[in-house]
């Protein structure tokens, strides 16, 4: 039997938060738990950041990414609130590219960013962790 592909969060450097997404597709049951723990990050009340990496793997379905609006959209004031900011790290170019172009379409409840590569997202979570304005990202 096959292992399954699962998302993976790590919270060891609060406030900013890393989520790996897998290299296949993940289970039904692995997103919403992924979508559950989020959801838990936002109950906390505290500021923080998320990077979500997007890796290689294949992009989300179209029902996966309908849920993913629908938990956004019930949990935009809550999000808007304390979620300091979004960084997603996307190492294909198309994927940067269909990332900006949905965030164009649909601004998210917080601010948000694509990147190249984890080191400049980290930079970026940092600088919103501290309340600073970014500054542009080099590797976008």
């Amino acid at each position: 039997m096959a292992a399954v592909a699962r998302y993976v969060w790590d919270e060891s450097d609060w406030p900013i938060l890393r989520v790996d997404a897998p290299p296949q597709p993940a289970d039904d049951r692995s997103f919403q738990e992924l979508l559950d723990w989020y959801g838990s990050v936002l109950l906390r009340g505290q500021p923080f950041v998320l990077t979500f990496e997007l890796g290689l793997g294949a992009p989300l379905t179209v029902e996966r990414r309908d849920q993913l609006r629908r938990h956004t959209s019930e949990h935009a004031p809550l999000i808007a609130k304390h979620q300091s900011g979004l960084a997603i790290v996307a190492k294909s170019a198309y994927q940067r590219a269909m990332a900006r172009a949905l965030f164009w379409i649909v601004k998210p409840p917080c601010p948000t960013e694509v990147f190249e590569n984890w080191d400049a997202a980290r930079a970026w979570a940092t600088e919103r962790v501290r309340g600073a304005e970014p500054a542009s990202a080099v590797a976008r």
